[in-house]
């Protein structure tokens, strides 16, 4: 792919900018130096990973958070853009910040680019971290979360799309996912929104049927740290009628057994925008 750089917006503590290539256009940002961490959101929100970039145990880390492709202003949405494509993606976005390795993040979704990005080449991945790995479409309980989904995909179809996105994030995330959002200063406008719960819908959702777990776990041998909800599992048994999250875990953990797990207190699928300290802490930890 052909890159081009340039910045969109400058200061003392934080540097935005952007990467195009043939296609598509990556909005990225920076903090700190030291060894790369690559922050890979999952669905729904491209801010998710926004709080971590403030934590204190991650300041020894070069943070680089990205919107992907799909969820950029500018991206048509068409085509889809499947999980081999973020991930090249991903690899294009380090290639044009001169970094050849990174521990790399991925929450949800994400978690799966991170996944494939170890896959594909494994050196240039250190450690792996992933958060609630978005798994809900290969784990025994799969076709109750996508009953569960049902009001969330009508709304989307009929075009309410704010509608569609309130839904979507009250069954994934939990009924207070807007209270805490705006407590950890996560406040999209209503278009952006608009923008990625059609990204969701018509990029992420049918990417995942498109994208082997197993084939890509099969070659992974990097160190893996599973980060995991402690209220997930009691949300999704009231909303899903199954415990998804453990599901999550043993899938991740008959795949990739070297993978270790941690539990975040009070925290469900958004953790770690509910609980970014302790989400940062276990990463750093891990890191080290």
């Amino acid at each position: 792919m052909d890159t081009d750089i340039r910045p969109v917006l400058e200061s003392t503590d934080t540097i935005v900018d952007t990467v195009d290539t043939t296609d598509g256009r990556l909005q990225y940002e920076t903090r700190g130096t030291g060894p790369a961490v690559l922050l890979i959101h999952g669905g729904i929100s491209s801010e998710a990973f926004a709080p971590l970039l403030n934590i204190p145990e991650l300041a020894e880390y070069r943070l680089i958070r990205y919107r992907r492709r799909a969820y950029d202003s500018d991206y048509a949405g068409s085509p889809p853009v499947d999980v081999v494509d973020d991930a090249d993606d991903a690899f294009t976005l380090l290639t044009a910040l001169d970094i050849d390795r990174a521990h790399v993040v991925g929450h949800s979704h994400g978690a799966l680019v991170a996944l494939q990005m170890a896959h594909a080449s494994p050196s240039r991945v250190m450690r792996l971290g992933l958060l609630e790995t978005g798994l809900a479409a290969e784990v025994p309980s799969a076709g109750t979360a996508a009953a569960a989904f049902q009001p969330a995909i009508d709304a989307f179809q009929q075009g309410d799309l704010l509608d569609a996105a309130d839904l979507l994030s009250r069954c994934i995330f939990g009924e207070d996912y807007a209270a805490q959002m705006e407590e950890a200063g996560v406040r999209p406008s209503d278009a952006q929104i608009r923008r990625e719960i059609s990204a969701t819908f018509t990029s992420d959702i049918p990417a995942q049927s498109r994208w082997s777990f197993p084939i890509a776990a099969a070659n992974i041998r990097h160190p893996v740290l599973s980060v995991l909800g402690a209220e997930s599992d009691r949300h999704y048994l009231r909303v899903v009628g199954a415990p998804l999250i453990s599901e999550v875990r043993e899938a991740v953990s008959a795949a990739l057994p070297q993978a270790k797990h941690v539990m975040i207190p009070r925290a469900n699928h958004l953790l770690q925008i509910a609980e970014p300290a302790a989400v940062g802490a276990a990463l750093a930890q891990f890191f080290n």
